[in-house]
């Protein structure tokens, strides 16, 4: 096998490089969203304290309109919801809230709005679990900033 710089892999044998690390400091909320999944990301890596702030700020809308469509009965509209947040908690590696976006996908394929409707609930509790967890490390560090300013 080679790898990517032209060179034959030695299978069994570790690259000589294996045990260093180059990789920034984790800060606490990338490392929730680490611990939550990360390994279903291709190369592991954590995103970007960016992303989380996109994924914080669009998902209570992507919820709202989850909730909207299924008020009106519009099943292919919310399995197209239900399928982008689980492609942003893909991304970010939450599995439990990728299977609950899932689980709603098949739901309204299979057995329509009221089963896909009783699994909103808890998709949402799951989603403020992961919003407490991000913004519970930044509230933690503006308290300890501000008790060190007195």
């Amino acid at each position: 096998m080679t790898n990517y710089d032209g060179k034959r892999d030695q299978v069994g044998k570790p690259p000589e490089n294996a045990g260093e690390s180059h990789a920034p400091p984790v800060s606490p909320a990338l490392a929730v969203v680490a611990r939550d999944g990360a390994v279903d990301a291709e190369d592991g890596g954590v995103p970007s304290q960016d992303v989380i702030d996109v994924f914080l700020t669009d998902t209570p809308t992507q919820l709202t309109n989850l909730r909207t469509l299924l008020t009106q009965g519009d099943m292919e509209g919310v399995r197209r919801a239900a399928h982008y947040l689980k492609g942003s908690a893909m991304y970010l590696g939450l599995r439990q809230m990728r299977e609950l976006c899932q689980g709603i996908e098949m739901l309204t394929i299979l057995s329509g709005a009221q089963d896909a409707g009783d699994v909103v609930p808890l998709l949402e509790a799951e989603f403020d679990r992961i919003r407490e967890e991000l913004t519970g490390g930044k509230r933690q560090a503006a308290k300890s900033k501000a008790a060190g300013e007195r």
